[in-house]
């Protein structure tokens, strides 16, 4: 993956909301909901701060949609967009991991259903973690629907890789956009513009209502474009990033705490992860290790995020026969385990996602050497 030096903190954005989606998958699987007597600080901390996963999917929403529209509309401005390259560059980039994962997630859930098929995670039996399921959910179909980024759509999520969900939207979000841009925008000829508004509005039209709604979450990152090409701000970046980014952390307390819904929700999360953003872009990250850090979650967040769960939930069902109670121990045993699963993601990253730029070189060395053929 390629690196921008001036948006190193979208980096460890980036990286961080890998990480918490995982935690908080390994904590709903592994400890109880409430726990009789976990009344410690320590205790409360950790399953506050496990329990954000919804809202990095948001973040990530947001940041996909700043470094997508920022391609378009760039390549637009510098006279090389490809609509075939994009699509190639989309789809390839998505699928060098997406299909190992699937193929990862049909050998763990078969070990899974083998072994241990009356656990609590493969019966479904986990409150609010239903979907990780794989029962029913492991056929041809099911995973080519996956392949074609059709779950939540026409098939469920692939086997017990419920975090599949988002995949979907983004693969959708990446074709929705260039559609409507380019049908509004005078680049291509009026035909072509009303041939592709008919296209976004049949999309549109197939599309699940909650995919179109977090389309709006996603355009944010739009916004968020514009606001970093906007040098010029009335108050000094570090000031900024410091005002908004204490919004951003009220927000997040708020949604946890579910306190007044209608106004602290996802929405307002993408709006403050977008005033928050924007100046941290003119903020630099000088420290040394902090950058090195940001860099590799970064480069893996893509791996860590389509490849956990089955892992996560193979090993909780094969340790755990029930889900533990807080416990330091019991603590210990869960860090142990999330370094396991990241091991795991950090060697499916550097099988797959490392040598995306080389695949997509053969890949396109090969589509020649077929058409000339």
């Amino acid at each position: 993956m390629k690196h921008d030096t001036d948006l190193q903190w979208f980096d460890l954005f980036r990286g961080v909301s890998a990480i918490v989606v995982l935690i908080g998958h390994l904590r709903a699987l592994t400890f109880e909901t409430i726990t009789i007597g976990s009344t410690g600080l320590v205790s409360q901390f950790f399953y506050f701060i496990t329990g954000f996963g919804h809202e990095a999917v948001v973040i990530f929403f947001v940041l996909s949609g700043f470094f997508i529209i920022r391609s378009i509309y760039e390549s637009v401005l510098n006279n090389r967009w490809s609509a075939k390259e994009y699509l190639f560059n989309r789809l390839a980039r998505l699928w060098i991991v997406l299909i190992p994962a699937l193929l990862l997630t049909l050998v763990l859930d078969s070990i899974g259903l083998l072994t241990v098929p009356e656990s609590l995670a493969y019966a479904g039996k986990i409150r609010f973690m239903e979907g990780v399921s794989p029962i029913g959910k492991l056929g041809l179909v099911t995973f080519l629907g996956n392949v074609f980024f059709l779950q939540n759509i026409a098939v469920p999520t692939y086997g017990s890789n419920s975090a599949l969900w988002s995949l979907a939207n983004e693969f959708w979000y990446y074709m929705l956009f260039p559609l409507i841009y380019f049908a509004v925008v005078k680049y291509y000829r009026n035909t072509i513009r009303a041939f592709l508004a008919i296209v976004a509005t049949g999309a549109a039209i197939f599309l699940d209502k909650g995919i179109l709604l977090y389309f709006f979450i996603w355009l944010a990152g739009g916004i968020l474009y514009l606001l970093v090409q906007k040098k010029n701000t009335i108050f000094p970046a570090k000031w900024a990033a410091l005002i908004f980014g204490l919004a951003f952390v009220v927000i997040l307390v708020f949604i946890r705490k579910g306190i007044n819904p209608i106004f602290f929700n996802d929405f307002s999360l993408a709006v403050s992860t977008t005033l928050l953003l924007a100046p941290l872009a003119r903020v630099p990250l000088r420290q040394r290790f902090v950058q090195k850090v940001a860099k590799f979650l970064s480069d893996i967040s893509y791996s860590v995020y389509v490849t956990h769960l089955s892992l996560v939930v193979l090993l909780s069902s094969l340790l755990f026969q029930v889900r533990l109670t807080w416990s330091y121990q019991n603590l210990f045993y869960y860090m142990v385990i999330m370094v396991m699963v990241l091991i795991y993601c950090w060697v499916v990253y550097f099988l797959f996602e490392r040598n995306t730029p080389s695949i997509k070189k053969y890949l396109k060395l090969f589509g020649k050497r077929t058409i000339h053929a």
